[in-house]
């Protein structure tokens, strides 16, 4: 059973890329997928579910921030203030800013891993995981597909106003 995504997600889509990009990984349990240390069939299949469990509760969110300000109590709405709501309302949109960051970077971290089946010399980073962020992804592939039309659609994300102000809540972490 597959679970339930939000009516705005493009489900057909999404899983007809999942089933038309499994194809050039080797068959789940062959001997050359048991024999990949690298297991990138599994962080492929792993990161584009993630796609859609985050996109997923991305939804919830929303809907549960309405929820909790339409029956905001008379307090909170008089402006005095209900700690227990605010705490609520700043989870949801915690949660949702974080989850929505991470549909982009599962994403981005499917294509990595359906890149380096393509083309392995372009996408050096699948030994390395940790490495593999959006931007490591349209880097490689501006590097290895300049011309596909994913590499742009790639490249045009990172302008896109939606996206920008989702991408402008995370706070690089320094490096170690």
């Amino acid at each position: 059973m597959d679970v339930a995504m939000p009516p705005a997600f493009p489900l057909e889509d999404f899983r007809a890329f999942g089933v038309a990009a499994s194809r050039f990984f080797p068959d789940l349990l062959s001997d050359e997928d048991l024999s990949d240390p690298l297991e990138k069939r599994r962080h492929f299949d792993w990161s584009w579910q993630a796609v859609r469990y985050r996109y997923r509760i991305c939804a919830e969110c929303n809907d549960d921030f309405k929820t909790l300000l339409a029956n905001a109590s008379e307090s909170w709405r008089s402006g005095w203030g209900d700690e227990e709501l605010n705490y609520r309302l700043e989870r949801c949109i915690y949660i949702f800013f974080m989850s929505a960051l991470s549909v982009f970077d599962s994403f981005g971290f499917a294509l990595y891993f359906l890149g380096s089946v393509l083309r392995h010399s372009g996408f050096t980073d699948v030994s390395e995981p940790k490495n593999i962020t959006l931007r490591a992804t349209i880097k490689a592939y501006e590097a290895t597909f300049p011309q596909a039309a994913l590499t742009q659609q790639l490249r045009d994300l990172t302008q896109d106003p939606e996206f920008r102000t989702i991408a402008a809540f995370r706070v690089p972490l320094p490096k170690v």
